[in-house]
């Protein structure tokens, strides 16, 4: 009878560390990536519509996510160049997830907006036209890849572009700003030596040109002085694409007086 007594009590005591190791091994959060779940270092970490907060380490996530409205990013604190290869690498493959990496912080980037695609896309086109019709010889660069490991910092261009001659690094970059994250983009871009970065933001457009190793805003392009930014702006901001194309290039065929 002692002996069974005995052997009950352990049973019951295995029964129970059974349990709490259960209860320890489940600290993973399991939320939606688009119907897709992304492990990082054994978590499962959300993209859409929340932020992390800046508290992180290889083998643990704060015991909450906070919920935004508005950011279509998470930003990720004290990743290391490895870490974000792998990251990277786990979402290879998941359409319109992009990323910005900069001394150990990073931006996750879920699939694109249509207002942030048709804003790229018409800007895009403008510029084009106002190559061509100019007789400017250009490239597009798009959204290569550009930074690496040296650097510190890597990003993908919303759109690129070379100007007389193709180069490694492009001359004109444009970024269409919906919403923003914990990296400085024009660091990245400084460190890259980017001679000139344009960022569009709410029908707005802000432009630095690179002097002695700095950016400085400035009002008008040093890349093409000659282009009527007004008319660029307005233009970019016409709701039919096709009516913004051909009121730009009826505009720039005008004979300057």
């Amino acid at each position: 009878m002692k002996e069974e007594g005995r052997r009950k009590k352990e049973e019951g005591r295995g029964k129970k560390e059974e349990g709490r190791r259960k209860k320890e091994t489940v600290n993973c959060y399991q939320l939606p990536i688009t119907n897709y779940q992304l492990p990082i270092t054994n978590y499962q970490l959300p993209i859409t519509n929340y932020q992390l907060p800046k508290t992180m380490t290889e083998t643990n996530v704060l015991d909450r996510v906070l919920p935004s409205n508005t950011n279509q990013c998470i930003t990720l604190y004290d990743v290391t160049w490895e870490k974000f290869e792998a990251i990277e690498s786990a979402l290879e493959g998941f359409a319109g997830v992009r990323f910005v990496y900069l001394d150990r912080t990073l931006d996750i980037m879920t699939p694109l907006s249509e207002e942030h695609e048709n804003s790229k896309s018409t800007i895009g086109r403008l510029l084009e036209l106002y190559f061509i019709e100019k007789g400017i010889r250009s490239y597009t660069c798009g959204s290569k890849t550009i930074g690496n490991l040296g650097l510190g910092g890597r990003k993908e261009p919303d759109e690129s572009y070379n100007l007389q001659s193709k180069k490694d690094i492009p001359d004109l970059v444009i970024e269409v700003i919906v919403t923003s994250g914990g990296v400085n983009v024009l660091e990245i871009y400084k460190r890259i030596k980017v001679p000139e970065v344009w960022f569009w933001q709410k029908g707005k457009l802000s432009i630095y040109c690179l002097r002695e190793q700095q950016y400085q805003q400035v009002e008008q392009s040093e890349l093409l002085p000659n282009l009527d930014l007004d008319l660029l702006v307005r233009c970019a901001n016409m709701p039919d694409q096709y009516d913004a194309v051909l009121e730009f290039r009826n505009a720039i065929r005008q004979p300057q007086t």
